[in-house]
């Protein structure tokens, strides 16, 4: 008898199943950072912050403020204060009514810095109305801005006086070219005499160097106009300067004296050569008018800087002929003297340049000054 036939041995064999691929890990999540609380963030900020309930109670004060007004309390301290009680209430007066919702206020710092506080409304607790404020200095900037202010001041002034000064040069180039030409037309005619077109040349070439001399007026004009100053110059004695130019032009004027009165004081930055010719024309100017027999120059400083006034007594000042006839005091050998009118603009500009200013004025009975300020050193 046969035997069965063993199941196992006949049972089909199962397919083998294909192999799957590998899936690749998930990348690592970056651990997400933690918000800092409130009170962290307020410290860290540059800019002084303080918020005030509806009745105007300090609800929180970051270092940046206590740190801004040199408050000798921390922070934490302030909290249920109020600013008006706070050293020097006068400070925050400017702060108690605000007369806009949002807006802008100055603070003046004792030590002269500048804070500008800003406030806004907030609702607190969603309802209950208070105030946010913050406060920046900005002394750096304010400084900065008044700088700039106070340069295109003097270069609008200094363009005005370009205007004047190409006037005044405009006439006095007259003269000197109407020399040249007429003396070059009489050296080119006949019959000449060697003693004749020496003197001829002579004053070809002496109307040469008043006009090279104007020229030169011309540059350094438009140099102050659009450089100024550069750098902070250099520490000039004012006293020293002015009595320098005052024993020079007492030497050249035998028919009056010139009395000085000038106290110390601080030195004046800017520029030796120029500030020596401000004070030759504005002592000259005052010496070329004068009718009587003393021509005053007095001084005096102060925290803002020095005021320098030339005084004396002249008639009929004003007038432009007068002023472009006449001539500062100069040597007998200068082989130019430059009139009243071109002395006087170009000693404004100078003035003007080295952060200053000049008038001249006269009074009904004759008195004429011409006054100098400079700011003093800083």
């Amino acid at each position: 008898m046969a035997e069965p036939p063993d199941p196992d041995a006949t049972a089909p064999t199962a397919p083998t199943l294909p192999t799957l691929p590998t899936v690749p890990a998930l990348p690592t999540l970056p651990t997400v950072p933690t918000v800092p609380a409130l009170p962290t963030l307020l410290d860290a900020l540059g800019v002084g912050v303080l918020v005030e309930d509806e009745q105007r109670r300090i609800l929180v004060a970051n270092p940046a403020f206590v740190k801004m007004f040199a408050l000798d309390i921390p922070p934490q301290a302030l909290t249920g204060g109020r600013l008006s009680d706070l050293p020097g209430p006068a400070r925050w007066a400017p702060l108690g009514q605000p007369e806009r919702e949002t807006g802008v206020v100055e603070l003046h710092l004792p030590d002269g810095g500048l804070v500008e506080a800003s406030h806004t409304p907030v609702r607190l607790d969603g309802a209950v109305p208070g105030r946010l404020w913050v406060f920046r200095d900005v002394t750096i900037a304010a400084a900065a801005r008044a700088a700039l202010a106070e340069h295109d001041e003097r270069l609008a002034a200094l363009s005005a006086l370009k205007t004047e000064f190409i006037a005044v040069v405009s006439h006095e180039l007259r003269t000197p070219l109407t020399s040249i030409a007429s003396m070059v037309e009489l050296l080119d005619s006949e019959g000449l005499s060697d003693r004749e077109a020496s003197e001829a040349m002579s004053a070809v070439l002496r109307n040469t160097e008043r006009l090279l001399t104007l020229v030169e007026d011309l540059n350094l004009l438009a140099s102050l106009e659009s450089e100024g100053l550069r750098g902070p110059g250099t520490p000039v004695e004012v006293a020293d300067l002015v009595r320098d130019a005052a024993r020079f032009v007492d030497a050249l004027t035998p028919h009056l004296a010139v009395r000085v009165t000038m106290p110390a004081g601080p030195p004046v930055d800017g520029d030796p050569k120029l500030l020596a010719q401000l004070m030759h024309a504005v002592i000259g100017a005052i010496v070329s008018f004068a009718t009587a027999d003393t021509v005053t120059v007095s001084g005096s400083v102060d925290e803002t800087g020095w005021t320098i006034a030339a005084c004396g007594y002249a008639a009929d000042l004003g007038t432009a002929e007068r002023l472009l006839a006449a001539a500062l005091p100069e040597p007998d050998t200068s082989p130019y003297r430059r009139s009243v009118a071109l002395s006087v603009l170009l000693a404004r500009a100078i003035a003007t340049s080295h952060h200053g200013s000049l008038a001249l004025e006269q009074a009904p009975d004759g008195r004429t000054s011409i006054t100098v300020r400079l700011p003093v050193s800083r």
